[in-house]
């Protein structure tokens, strides 16, 4: 694959573009940009003194720097304090070009189940989808990550873009922007690990380990849940009828064989506070599960002691594979949902 770097020092990008769909400019391409060379060339017609600033900076000799971040607390619901990264203009507008780029590369690649700092999605596209398709859940998971922004390993999220950015320069420049450090007190200290909240770019990164650099890192915990436990906790196609529905219901219909209309409302009432499948039937399973940032939620429709078990194993799949840990005063404990 050719260069981003090359591509990008090259006059002729009008025979690389293309339109995309998500895109702010006119859609005439209902696909994504297949690989990191068409994303580039794409951002650099819709946002083009931008690009033209990054082309002056990102060079052959790779002499721009970014510049340690001020670093300042806003109070958090709890009472303690959240750490805001403010970055100089220079640096927000380079993060904004990494931004773009990154989000051309990736969004065509998240899963539809994560919705925070996407374009087109947010909480209520969440909230909206757990009322819709959430049926039948009897406990909720709920896990948000202890630290989330502070804990992202750098180098792991430098493998994990690795594997679809094949541009060594554009890598460097996004460690060095993770490794720029912080000011606080006037007093520079180094970053060696997470990434600003606060930056441009922060949002899209933990997807990727699932903003856009959030959303990078935190996407191979959507994938896990996706192809592991979501088969594994999910089977058969309908529920086995209640006995109690079942007597009911026959209840039911005798009354209405004989005439007796009283008694056979009175057992349609009952009816509907009666649930037709079976709550313990063991050859049905649904497992459902949305992530909003760092914030995730698991739907079970199953017992507690298999609820359990998939909390236990989101929480060693995070600590194991991503260096993450569940916040233990913020994992709720598996409760049943009433009715």
């Amino acid at each position: 694959m050719a260069q981003v770097n090359d591509l990008m020092e090259s006059q002729s990008w009008a025979r690389y573009g293309f339109d995309c769909g998500w895109c702010p400019l006119p859609s005439r391409c209902v696909r994504g940009p297949a690989d990191f060379v068409s994303a580039r060339v794409c951002v650099s017609q819709v946002y083009p003194r931008q690009f033209e600033f990054v082309l002056a900076v990102r060079q052959r000799h790779e002499r721009y720097r970014f510049s340690p971040a001020k670093r300042i607390y806003i109070p958090k619901k709890d009472g303690k304090l959240r750490p805001l990264g403010l970055p100089p203009w220079s640096d927000k507008l380079v993060g904004e070009v990494v931004r773009l780029l990154l989000e051309a590369c990736y969004e065509p690649t998240f899963s539809d189940r994560s919705n925070g700092f996407r374009p087109g999605r947010g909480c209520h596209t969440a909230l909206r989808k757990i009322t819709d398709t959430w049926t039948g859940t009897t406990w909720f998971i709920e896990g948000d990550v202890s630290d989330c922004f502070g804990s992202f390993d750098h180098q792991l999220m430098l493998d994990t873009m690795a594997e679809r950015i094949h541009d060594n320069r554009f890598l460097r420049l996004t460690r060095n922007m993770l490794q720029a450090g912080y000011l606080e007190d006037w007093v520079c200290n180094a970053t060696l690990s997470g990434v600003p909240q606060g930056g441009i770019v922060s949002p899209v990164l933990s997807n990727i380990y699932s903003p856009v650099l959030s959303n990078i890192y935190l996407h191979r915990l959507d994938e896990f849940v996706e192809t592991v436990l979501i088969p594994e906790y999910t089977r058969g196609r309908i529920r086995k009828q209640d006995t109690a529905y079942a007597r009911v219901r026959a209840a039911r219909d005798r009354a209405h064989r004989r005439g007796d209309r009283a008694t056979a409302r009175e057992l349609r009432q009952q009816l509907r506070g009666i649930s037709s499948g079976d709550p313990r039937d063991p050859g049905f399973r649904r497992l459902h599960y949305a992530r909003y940032a760092d914030d995730t939620l698991l739907g079970f429709a199953g017992p507690k002691a298999e609820a359990g078990q998939i909390k236990a194993r989101l929480a060693a799949f995070l600590r194991d594979d991503l260096k993450l840990e569940l916040s233990q005063r913020l994992v709720r404990k598996v409760m049943s949902v009433p009715g």
